[in-house]
């Protein structure tokens, strides 16, 4: 599995962050939507719920330094090309007043106060539910299907093989009609 700094290399490779505010806001929404749509993070590092939206605490304070060549896959890539274009337009504080409207950080923040320190992680599993919604209600960013590279199969052999099918199961099939 990747880190949260790979991700943030690979970002920074496409866009110049605004500050550190952004990167941090911007790791939160590509973890965030990697978990809605594949069900699984994108990187290791833990999200924290600060009093100014989310944080990786493992890139507090670094410098990221831009690589595209970091070992993701196409699929990962587009998701997080996806999420920048619909998220990076907006500045650090901009998303982290969205995400403080939001149920990960909610939850993580708990009783905490508005502005009080807080170092309560966001679950995956309440970005995953949180995310997912959304995505079944067609909010967010739109995810680009990058084709496998899996061969497909010709209409000829699939039909061919529904027939041989059909015909090996005949007798039991004409049985389950009646």
């Amino acid at each position: 599995m990747t880190t949260a700094y790979e991700i943030a290399s690979y970002i920074r490779s496409r866009h110049e962050f605004s500050g550190e505010m952004q990167m941090h806001k911007l790791l939160y929404y590509v973890q965030a939507w990697s978990l809605a749509w594949d069900g699984a993070p994108l990187f290791e590092d833990r999200i924290e719920a600060w009093k100014n939206g989310p944080v990786v605490p493992s890139l507090r304070h670094t410098t990221v330094i831009a690589d595209e060549d970091v070992r993701l896959t196409d699929q990962q890539k587009a998701n997080i090309d996806a999420v920048l274009v619909h998220y990076a337009d907006n500045s650090g504080t901009a998303l982290g007043e969205l995400s403080h409207g939001e149920r990960p950080w909610q939850e993580a923040r708990g009783d905490c106060a508005p502005g009080e320190s807080c170092s309560a992680p966001i679950t995956h599993d309440s970005m995953r539910r949180t995310y997912s919604a959304q995505s079944t209600a067609g909010v967010g960013p739109r995810r680009v299907a990058i084709p496998s590279g899996r061969q497909v199969a010709d209409m000829d052999d699939v039909l061919s093989g529904c027939a041989a099918a059909t015909k090996r199961w005949e007798r039991a099939l004409t049985l389950l009609a009646q």
